[in-house]
């Protein structure tokens, strides 16, 4: 009965009593007066801001007048989340149950695809009811007690098992290295990285890349690469045709002209690879590192911290043994779309069997190493990667397929982030995507798994298309021209809440599953992460769709190792509790 009543005190509309427009100190008072005192004034940031002038706009989000001092980021910071009141306000054991209890109570509007407001937010906030945290500077049980320490990874897992590796390594043709040096790359982390491993090429540098585009975030990036071919150091880009040849047309022959080989793969009208898109995403150095995942060269990836409305993504650095499975990857796909010099290939294909062969001596690659390895309780979490590079309809293999393996042994967690997901909710059409989410359905019901997944709903909205149309307008708006402006806000108000309304169907088909939560980041992640037992990481291009399971060129890495799963539970432990559970007072289940 008091936690009833504690929370309809929290959860009744709090209106509030302010002019039109008002200053900082004024919206202070407004946050202290909320109930449960969570909403706490950030002072650090607030004095070395300028005074803000806000105003409350149409949605009943404070925004603040256009002056240079005032930006998204800004903003977010002038208010903190204190996580340890507000799970005891709401009577919850960690910060993701008492979002689900805060949200579960509220009405959700299906036109605009948003829940109602207790309180006003701030407008920078986007749909989330606190500030974006940004740090975990709390216990990470305050947040996600999945990871924290009362769950540790299972002792015993098939993960670790030679037997359950052997069989990945029939079924796909590929296999296990070791001791491969990791870091995940977030967000702008990963041009930084990129641009950085082409002016340390001394061999050659190799890319494949569905989309680059030439502009004030990639120059760098791109004047490296001109720079390098133009040094005689070889570079060769594959590239998604659709895009290179039409779209983004001069930035294709501008990396031309500057004596970059860029080759366009084209398969989407071959009956072989019907509708089939270049999806691939990786980067390889002198066959020494390589950056691997879901990123292009675009602004929206490049210029991101994951809470400016730009793209939340991931990018993997390898160094090790797994770079050369890479390379020979990246070779075949090569050849198969250009002509290339018998003698000049063929020098690779040396290189990466010589390379496998100095591995193999050093027991760095190999079934016949899994046991030596997976008995050791440090060589076992320690840089053990399956790099995955799947051709259109599966002409070699299925990812998906491997990645369905990890799900069926899952013991105890599995955390997903992805911008699409689509499969059969009422028919069983046999493909990958269906059979995958069956999986993730079976591991919820029948085994207990606890499932989390990470998409996009309004805030997101339609990823690059809803950022291009949101910045269209606010230029138009910037420059006076107030009937573009009301055109482009009259798109922007239809595009994202009919891409919020489409996935919002596939998450609440998912919550029905019983140990599954889903989630709709507060900007628009892109990431693909498969995060398996507290063991196993997948990075990928992979999304959670038939298009990317079924038909497209795909690739991403697959590892266990004990680093580079502490930064993956810090980054989706942030994915998750900025996100907004997809719950309410009046959905149907």
């Amino acid at each position: 009965m008091l936690k009833a009543i504690m929370l309809i005190l929290l959860l009744v509309p709090y209106k509030s009593a302010l002019s039109d427009s008002f200053l900082l100190s004024e919206l202070n008072k407004y946050y202290s007066e909320v109930p449960g005192g969570f909403i706490l004034v950030n002072e650090a940031h607030q004095k070395l801001r300028l005074p803000f002038i806000f105003y409350l706009n149409s949605f009943g989000a404070y925004s603040t007048e256009n002056t240079e001092n005032s930006s998204i980021e800004a903003t977010q910071d002038l208010f903190k989340l204190d996580a340890i009141k507000f799970n005891k306000k709401m009577m919850s054991k960690d910060l993701l149950d008492a979002k689900i209890s805060f949200f579960s109570k509220l009405n959700f509007n299906q036109h605009w695809q948003k829940h109602e407001m207790p309180y006003h937010y701030l407008d920078s906030w986007l749909t989330l009811n606190h500030p974006p945290i940004k740090i975990l500077s709390e216990e990470m049980s305050v947040y996600n007690k999945t990871f924290g320490a009362s769950s540790p990874r299972p002792v015993v897992s098939q993960y670790f098992s030679p037997n359950f590796q052997s069989e990945i390594d029939h079924e796909s043709g590929t296999e296990l290295t070791f001791e491969n040096n990791l870091r995940a790359l977030f967000n702008s982390e990963s041009i930084i990285e990129k641009t950085r491993l082409v002016r340390d090429a001394k061999k050659y540098i190799f890319g494949a890349v569905m989309v680059t585009v030439c502009d004030s975030s990639s120059e760098d990036f791109v004047q490296s690469l001109i720079q390098k071919a133009q040094s005689g150091i070889p570079v060769t880009i594959l590239m998604e045709k659709f895009y290179m040849s039409h779209i983004f047309k001069k930035c294709a022959n501008r990396l031309r002209s500057g004596g970059v080989n860029v080759v366009l793969v084209s398969d989407k009208w071959k009956k072989s690879s019907f509708l089939s898109f270049f999806h691939t995403k990786f980067w390889i150095r002198d066959g020494e590192e390589a950056i691997i995942g879901g990123q292009n060269i675009v602004k929206y990836e490049n210029a991101s911290t994951g809470f400016n409305q730009h793209n939340r993504d991931t990018d993997l650095w390898i160094q090790g043994a797994a770079v050369t499975d890479l390379l020979g990857n990246f070779l075949d796909i090569w050849n198969e779309h250009t002509y290339v010099p018998i003698l000049k290939i063929q020098s690779y294909r040396n290189e990466v069997a010589l390379s496998k062969l100095f591995q193999k001596q050093n027991h760095l690659r190999g079934q016949m190493y899994y046991d030596e390895k997976f008995k050791n309780n440090i060589t076992k979490m320690k840089g053990v990667c399956r790099m995955m590079v799947q051709q259109p309809h599966h002409r070699n293999f299925s990812i998906a397929q491997v990645l369905r393996h990890y799900v069926d042994e899952s013991q105890t967690s599995i955390t997903l982030t992805s911008p699409e997901l689509e499969y059969g909710i009422k028919n069983t059409k046999f493909n990958q995507s269906n059979q995958f989410i069956q999986s993730i359905k079976n591991a919820a019901n029948n085994r207990n798994v606890s499932v989390d997944v990470v998409m996009n709903g309004i805030d997101g909205g339609n990823g690059e298309t809803s950022e291009f149309i949101r910045e269209s307008m606010d230029n138009n708006y910037q420059s006076g021209r107030m009937l573009k402006y009301h055109l482009w806000k009259d798109i922007y108000n239809y595009e994202p809440q009919k891409k919020a309304r489409k996935n919002r169907k596939y998450l609440l088909d998912l919550e029905k599953s019983k140990g599954v939560r889903a989630w709709a980041y507060f900007n628009y992640i892109h990431a693909k992460e498969m995060y398996f037992d507290r063991i196993a990481t997948s990075i990928s291009s992979l999304n959670l769709d038939e298009p990317s399971m079924d038909r497209n060129y795909e690739a991403g890495a697959l590892c266990m190792d004990e680093s580079l799963s502490l930064q993956m539970e810090n980054q989706l432990t942030l994915d998750l509790v900025n996100s907004v559970p997809v719950v309410s007072k009046n959905e149907e289940l």
